[in-house]
């Protein structure tokens, strides 16, 4: 039976926390009853057990007819994606978002950017399940500020159950939570951005139709299986030499010296990368000292 069968799926409570993005899934247990219940109290209590587990257990997403018609056209093509990556949509997910994929400079954003959908497989590296091409996306390469509000966020953000809209006017589209810690301490003027099936950013990435189908159709298959959020990791380009250099008088070096480790890191060994943040500021775990984090 494919997923679209499962109307409820099992969702698995995994405790994961998505670090610097305020996102949380923390899993507790209650015992219930105590000594000696009465039977009435007995069948209460086993009641109320399966009816909380089974509310615990089904992810509530909205959902369209535009949505329902995607989901079965590109259910197949999902499914071989993952089974080609040695992964599969219950599996923990990143997606990686360069502004710029592309060396060299240009007038317009058209084109310039990748996403990237990564699973994870049972050795617990990611592998690569799918490229989209950014058709475009306001603003620039680097984080928003005071001087450049339309810029989109950059750093380490969260995706959940409930950023899908099947209802989007562009179609659809993936709301990426913002502001998050590092924002927040940091006073940037971070604001949630979308991922969508558009042909021009406006407040978002623009996938177009067929791109936007493939990635939330993954998301969409994999909240019904998992509370686990997907993280996000959007960076302005890979930090390269060629980007590096074209960038090098850039006034944004200060924060992405913060993001170049992560970036790296994922690149080079497709495993997920651990930090905090302190202050406003991304610490990567490798390189944390006492004196970092006080």
């Amino acid at each position: 039976m494919g997923f679209l069968g499962n109307t409820l799926g099992t969702c698995r409570m995994g405790g994961r926390v998505v670090e610097g993005t305020g996102l949380e899934n923390q899993q507790g247990r209650k015992a219930l009853g105590g000594s000696n219940p009465s039977p009435s109290a007995s069948i209460l209590a086993v009641f109320l057990f399966i009816f909380m587990s089974f509310s615990l257990s089904a992810v509530q997403m909205r959902t369209s007819a535009r949505a329902y018609e995607t989901l079965k056209e590109v259910e197949e093509e999902v499914s071989k994606a993952f089974l080609a990556a040695g992964s599969n949509t219950q599996s923990d997910l990143i997606l990686v978002i360069y502004k710029q994929a592309k060396s060299g400079w240009s007038w317009t954003n058209f084109y310039r950017g990748e996403a990237q959908l990564w699973g994870q497989k049972e050795d617990g590296k990611y592998n690569l399940v799918k490229k989209f091409s950014i058709i475009h996306y306001p603003g620039e390469v680097g984080p928003p500020t005071v001087d450049k509000p339309e810029n989109l966020i950059e750093g380490v953000y969260a995706i959940g159950a409930q950023s899908l809209n099947p209802l989007s006017k562009n179609f659809l589209s993936i709301r990426i939570q913002a502001p998050n810690l590092a924002d927040k301490h940091a006073h940037r003027p971070a604001f949630p951005s979308e991922i969508h099936g558009g042909w021009f950013g406006q407040n978002g990435f623009a996938l177009g139709k067929e791109g936007i189908k493939f990635l939330y159709s993954s998301l969409y298959q994999h909240f019904q299986e998992s509370r686990n959020p997907v993280q996000v990791m959007i960076f302005p380009f890979p930090f390269q030499e060629e980007f590096l250099y074209s960038y090098r008088r850039s006034p944004h070096l200060g924060f992405w010296d913060q993001l170049m480790p992560m970036e790296s890191f994922f690149r080079e060994t497709q495993k997920r990368p651990r930090f905090v943040t302190k202050a406003g500021k991304y610490y990567w775990l490798s390189e944390i000292s006492r004196e970092a984090l006080g």
